[in-house]
């Protein structure tokens, strides 16, 4: 079936980006959530786009730039403020070697559907801002 050119398709490409982020297709469903982002005006999903750019770099600093170029704007709601937990996870991490990995894990958990792993983990777990943006994460779609 072919996509009309003129239509937003942001939200089902969110969805295909997913799939692709559970399939462990972390390139493919950060190109894919970019352009969400850049065609919906709101950036709503720019969490799933920051979620695969963690997955794919070391550091924070172009998860960073991302939240910075793409903020996230609502309309009678609380906006997610995906800059500050980025940052705070930033300041969260230092001196501790192993918090990426530990940051990659729980975001498959997240995308995997693992919710018994996820909230085991996050029950033990003393990182609070990155406990903070998996929460975020989830309340997305």
């Amino acid at each position: 079936m072919a996509r009309n050119p003129e239509k937003d398709h942001s939200f089902e490409d969110v969805i295909y980006a997913g799939g692709l982020l559970a399939q462990g297709k972390y390139a493919e469903a950060r190109k894919l959530l970019l352009a969400s982002v850049q065609a919906d005006d709101s950036h709503r999903f720019v969490g799933n786009l920051l979620a695969a750019e963690l997955l794919l770099t070391d550091g924070f600093d172009s998860a960073i730039a991302l939240a910075e170029l793409h903020p996230q704007h609502a309309f009678g709601q609380i906006t997610p403020k995906w800059l500050k937990q980025i940052r705070d996870m930033k300041e969260e991490a230092i001196g501790k070697s192993d918090y990426q990995t530990h940051l990659r894990q729980a975001i498959e958990w997240h995308y995997g559907g693992n919710e018994a792993k996820l909230k085991s983990w996050q029950d033990e777990s003393n990182e609070k801002a990155m406990i903070g943006f998996l929460r975020m994460l989830k309340e997305v779609y």
